[in-house]
């Protein structure tokens, strides 16, 4: 695009601005199994080995070498867009205790600084937005590791009764017998 940078800069202030809203954190009380966890994080589109924003980040770069303002401007919005939707999926994560030693509020970082380096690149700055990818997905795989610790039991952990103890004889769980042991 043959405009000169203030104008580029300009065309995806909007984005930029979108990107720069605070994300406000839950408090991480709520227990979670692992097979629930990596659930959630799925659901988030921040599993595997791409990031959640290759589709936008393509579209931008493409849109940046075509001679149409109104193009970069429009995904510039779809890809300030879409991490925000992410981070609110975040957000929904972050209540969960895994969410302190996932590395959620790291990763939402770099997500952040990988789609404001893509806005840099588009406007002329110089900045690897391969390194900003890189970074992302190493503390994205960290939200799945293995070595965060999920409880055993999550019977006994969020009604402090072991779950063999609030089991019919046929190994079901039993509603009514938790409700004994909890109300006495």
């Amino acid at each position: 695009m043959n405009l000169p940078k203030v104008a580029l800069v300009r065309l995806v202030q909007p984005a930029r601005e979108i990107l720069e809203n605070e994300i406000y954190w839950l408090s991480p009380n709520v227990p979670i199994s692992r097979a629930a966890w990596a659930t959630g994080v799925e659901q988030a589109k921040l599993a595997g080995d791409t990031t959640a924003i290759e589709t936008e980040l393509r579209e931008l770069l493409r849109a940046s070498s075509s001679e149409d303002p109104a193009e970069l401007r429009k995904t510039s919005l779809d890809l300030a867009n879409r991490v925000s939707e992410i981070k609110n999926d975040m957000k929904a994560l972050s209540a969960f205790r895994p969410a302190r030693e996932s590395g959620l509020y790291v990763a939402a970082e770099k997500l952040q600084k990988l789609a404001i380096d893509a806005l840099d690149h588009v406007t002329l700055e110089p900045v690897n937005i391969s390194a900003s990818r890189q970074e992302f997905l190493t503390t994205q795989a960290g939200l799945t590791s293995s070595s965060i610790d999920f409880p055993d039991d999550m019977c006994s952990t969020v009604f402090g009764v072991e779950r063999e103890h609030l089991e019919n004889p046929d190994g079901t769980f039993s509603p009514s017998r938790l409700f004994g042991r909890f109300y006495g």
